[in-house]
């Protein structure tokens, strides 16, 4: 624990008494600051603040504490608080003040204050960043020309963008609602595409089903789970796909 030093001071502020704790908190040796007025240890913005701490002392009887700056002959300074009362058992002809060095304590304050401070800043920043990305996903998502839908990893539908509602001419909460629908599911064209070797993320086409009743082929395409683009294929009036179509074409020709 820091030393603690005492001092007495007549009612115009002037160090009558003082223990070594003191001297070494003040800077000086004892003999040279007796009968020297207190406020030459202060800093000078501080003296009026100074003379209310001992004023209030005098007129409310209080024992106010209050953190002074030390000014030292070496030129250093310190941050000493003082805690003070009335002197010669409670008449009003002096005063007595406990002095503390708290400098240390100050400074890990300040530097508490400091890192609280950046962590604060960090945070808003963070947040500030996740809201622009947010707001960026947003409008790509709303604005997409693709149908593109989000998932859980049962399946169910989470969210469509207007474009997926306008290809299953439902409303997204009526294709939230469609989650029982067969062509959801897709189970056997995810277990054929992965008896291909083309890895589970491959696109797989289904027989989909709009709000109206009609149906057409659609191409679904995982991006990353859980979002899903789903777009129609155009089909040829034999039934096959434009690209079915094409490569019978190639492979006839060829043989």
């Amino acid at each position: 624990m820091a030393p603690v030093g005492y001092i007495t001071l007549n009612d115009n502020l002037i160090i009558k008494e003082a223990n070594l704790a003191a001297s070494r908190l003040l800077g000086s040796e004892k003999g040279q600051f007796i009968n020297k007025g207190i406020s030459s240890f202060i800093s000078d913005d501080q003296h009026e603040s100074l003379y209310l701490h001992y004023r209030r002392l005098s007129s409310a009887r209080e024992n106010p504490t209050h953190i002074f700056t030390i000014k030292r002959r070496d030129g250093s300074e310190v941050e000493i608080q003082f805690e003070s009362n009335l002197g010669h058992d409670g008449r009003a002809n002096g005063f007595r003040s406990v002095l503390i060095d708290v400098t240390e304590l100050r400074k890990a304050k300040e530097g508490l204050q400091h890192a609280n401070d950046q962590l604060e800043e960090k945070v808003l920043q963070r947040t500030k960043d996740l809201s622009e990305s947010e707001a960026g996903y947003r409008s790509l998502f709303e604005n997409s020309l693709d149908a593109v839908i989000l998932t859980k990893p049962d399946g169910s539908i989470l969210s469509a963008n207007p474009a997926a509602c306008r290809m299953f001419i439902m409303t997204e909460a009526e294709l939230i609602e469609a989650v029982g629908l067969a062509w959801w599911s897709r189970t056997k064209d995810r277990d054929a595409v992965r008896r291909k070797g083309r890895g589970p993320e491959a696109p797989s086409s289904s027989l989909l089903q709009t709000g109206d009743g009609t149906t057409f082929v659609g191409e679904e395409v995982p991006i990353y789970s859980p979002i899903l683009i789903v777009r129609r294929k155009q089909v040829c009036s034999s039934g096959t796909s434009l690209a079915e179509e094409g490569r019978g074409r190639t492979s006839a020709q060829q043989s």
